[in-house]
């Protein structure tokens, strides 16, 4: 797979994309590259590739999509928290259940975002590099305090 990695100048924060369809990493790759403060440093279509990039590249957030083929993202995200706790992790998935959301935030995650809502991701991102857990108000509504470590 290409490595893509984009250079900011007044860029503070480095990102790495964990996605396995190819028309939704691009999609990810132009977002981080339209956000301000952030770089991309890298991006991969499986949980072993990204194991491969991320030692070299520490990243300073890993957007994750929770289905992946092989290792899934939560047990990505359970590793990426368990070996380098200074890098936060965002779960991107297509399942909009709260099952889902806790078991990644269970796994370390910093944030839990439905792929399909731009807005939210960008939202995301900015908030967790601020040091903030993120979910939606819908998810938050969802989610019972007492699914979560």
């Amino acid at each position: 797979m290409r490595e893509h990695v984009t250079t900011n100048e007044k860029t503070s924060a480095t990102i790495y994309i964990v996605e396995d369809h190819d028309i939704v990493r691009n999609l990810l790759v132009q977002l981080v590259e339209r956000t301000p403060g952030v770089s991309l440093v890298g991006v991969a279509a499986s949980a072993e590739e990204a194991l491969e990039h991320i030692p070299a590249r520490r990243p300073r957030l890993v957007l994750v999509d929770v289905s992946l083929p092989g290792m899934d993202g939560i047990d990505l995200i359970r590793l990426l928290h368990d070996r380098w706790p200074d890098i936060r992790t965002l779960a991107i998935s297509g399942h909009d259940e709260a099952l889902y959301a806790a078991a990644t935030l269970n796994a370390g995650a910093h944030g839990y975002v439905m792929k399909g809502n731009v807005i939210q991701i960008t939202e995301a991102i900015q908030r967790i590099l601020e040091g903030e857990i993120y979910l939606s108000p819908q998810l938050r509504d969802l989610l019972n305090p007492d699914d979560i470590d």
